[in-house]
């Protein structure tokens, strides 16, 4: 079915959904999909649909991932004749890469798909939202993307994700160790950060006594003691004196350098300060720590000062053009906020914003919160707001708010507009920071039943208004006509109308494009509809309304209505 919906940037959009696959209902009603007993299409079920296992939205996700497969490669990812056989190969089979099919494919969709695909259900994304989020970062070129092979997502401290070969790879990289050592450090690079993105090596201060910290792009913070074992322990003590010898913060590593890039490490080889940058291999130097010392909690500091660091860093590249910085920024400022899962830590680094803007000036062409909120996923940005609003200990100062509002305004849902709405309400943002789209919505709500009240003042009010005035007015009534339509009142509905026809004969072309606009709304499906309901079955005074504006708006549309009457619509209203 079509329903109402919004796109990314707010605009009203047709959405198709789905309304019954009927395993819902069979499942509620105790038939099979319960706990035991098996229903669906064997392509795509889950592993534990597989099982006969209770359901949630998680299997879905799965079912969705297959489905994704087969968008992309032409094919389901697992085949058999025998049903048995196939549901075993979704209980125990990897799913197979879609560029192993088609090897032009992104590897973000590999990522996608594995992750939908999950054996374990606590592995899968938990919402539709989430899936939806991810398949949007695939439009998005530049943006963190992996190297071209792909591996099972693991945390650092499994010993399937390589992190002790890798530093074992650093540390003779640093001291020079063996020839071949550099190129060792990339293969065993290109294990790890298949997994993460991005891996930062740090110097703690958090404890009594400095030590390396590894940091992912997943938000895994951990000792390197711990996630290397005995790989990492020979080069550690040696390492953690380099790294405060040579003045170093922080190295961080990101997916795809080459041994090229390694000259950025010229520092703590004891190569001087002089090294050519990277920023797939970026030196941060501790004297470009940002924060004095003890202010801010050390992952915090750490986070803005990487992010002012390697922001400079793009903007000095004469060879990067002006877009390409700004999809780097993007890709450094989201990196550097994900080392930061704690909500509590996150409002401290927006907070301290200021430190980053200082350092780097127009490089963020806007604020450090603008920056941060455009690349913090929606369900940061949710978070954010819901704790704002619930704890009043929590302040963030208006330009932070109205940032944050805009994020929200990017991804309008139910949710977003309810918070938005809340934040309004509050006084925490004002009206003219709302979209002017979600204005108009609201202000349709309200709206309403003014119009079926007195609809000649609201048009009439119209004469006295400027052109930007008259659009906004205009936006309002474009929202609140279809509700008085759908409500039965169409005669409300043809005094607007009518009144908008007349001033359209007189008005300048901006005023009368909006009025366009706005008339537009009646040929819509669902307004036509409950015009057609109206003349069927309507009030005795709606029903000559109904007919003029369907007459109106679609020619042929009243014998259109009037044939489906005579083909049994009266009968069915009957029964």
């Amino acid at each position: 079915m079509l329903v109402a919906g919004r796109s990314d940037d707010g605009s009203p959009i047709e959405l198709v959904k789905v309304c019954d696959f009927g395993l819902a209902q069979l499942q509620n009603d105790g038939r099979p999909g319960t706990a035991g007993q098996l229903a669906g299409t064997p392509e795509y079920m889950s592993p534990e649909q597989g099982r006969g296992e209770v359901l949630d939205a998680r299997s879905d996700i799965y079912a969705c991932g297959v489905v994704l497969y087969q968008l992309l490669t032409g094919r389901v990812p697992f085949e058999a004749a025998d049903v048995r056989v196939l549901l075993l190969m979704h209980a125990n089979e990897p799913p197979p890469r879609p560029s192993d099919v088609r090897p032009e494919l992104p590897v973000r969709l590999d990522r996608i798909v594995a992750k939908c695909m999950a054996k374990d259900r606590d592995a899968r994304f938990a919402t539709a939202r989430e899936l939806r989020l991810a398949l949007l970062t695939v439009l998005q070129p530049g943006l963190s993307e992996p190297p071209s092979q792909l591996e099972e997502v693991v945390p650092l401290g499994d010993p399937r994700a390589g992190f002790g070969r890798f530093f074992d790879a650093f540390g003779a990289t640093v001291f020079d160790r063996y020839k071949t050592a550099p190129r060792v450090l990339v293969d065993a690079a290109a294990t790890l950060l298949r997994n993460c993105g991005e891996l930062a090596l740090a110097v703690s201060s958090a404890g009594a006594v400095p030590t390396l910290i590894a940091i992912s792009g997943a938000g895994e913070v951990g000792g390197v003691a711990e996630l290397g074992g005995e790989a990492a322990a020979g080069a550690l003590i040696r390492l953690d004196k380099r790294f405060r010898e040579a003045r170093i913060a922080a190295v961080t590593f990101r997916s795809g350098f080459v041994e090229a890039d390694l000259i950025a490490l010229a520092p703590l080889k004891g190569g001087g300060g002089g090294a050519a940058s990277s920023l797939l291999v970026s030196v941060l130097p501790a004297a470009a720590v940002l924060g004095p010392r003890g202010a801010l909690p050390w992952v915090v500091d750490l986070a803005l000062s990487r992010i002012a660091h390697d922001i400079a860093t793009a903007w000095t590249d004469s060879k990067m053009d002006p877009t390409r910085k700004r999809e780097w920024r993007l890709r450094i400022v989201r990196d550097a906020l994900q080392s930061l899962p704690k909500l509590d830590d996150l409002l401290i680094a927006l907070r301290s914003g200021s430190l980053v803007e200082n350092a780097v000036g127009a490089s963020l062409e806007g604020t450090f919160a603008e920056r941060a909120f455009e690349a913090m996923p929606i369900g940061r940005s949710v978070e954010i707001g819901e704790r704002v609003l619930a704890d009043s200990s929590v302040t963030l100062p208006r330009s932070m708010l109205v940032a944050l509002s805009r994020r929200l305004a990017t991804d309008l849902t139910a949710e977003t507009e309810a918070l938005l709405r809340a934040l309004e309400g509050r006084a925490l943002i004002g009206w003219a920071d709302l979209p002017p789209d979600l204005q108009a919505r609201l202000r349709a709500s309200e709206g309403v039943a003014l119009l079926s009240r007195d609809p000649h003042r609201v048009v009439a009010h119209l004469s006295t208004l400027d052109d930007l005035a008259y659009a906004r007015e205009l936006g309002w009534i474009r929202y609140a006509l279809p509700v008085v339509v759908q409500r039965g009142d169409a005669a409300a509905a043809r005094a607007v109308a009518a009144a908008l026809v007349a001033h359209r004969a007189t008005a300048n072309e901006p005023r009368a494009q909006a009025i366009r606009e706005t008339l537009a709304v009646l040929m819509r499906p669902e307004v036509m509809r409950a015009l057609a309901e109206t003349l069927l079955f309507g009030e005795v005074a709606q029903r000559e309304p109904a007919r003029v504006l369907l007459a109106g708006q679609r020619k042929g549309a009243v014998d259109a209505v009037v044939a489906a009457a005579d083909a049994g619509t009266t009968r069915s209203r009957e029964g």
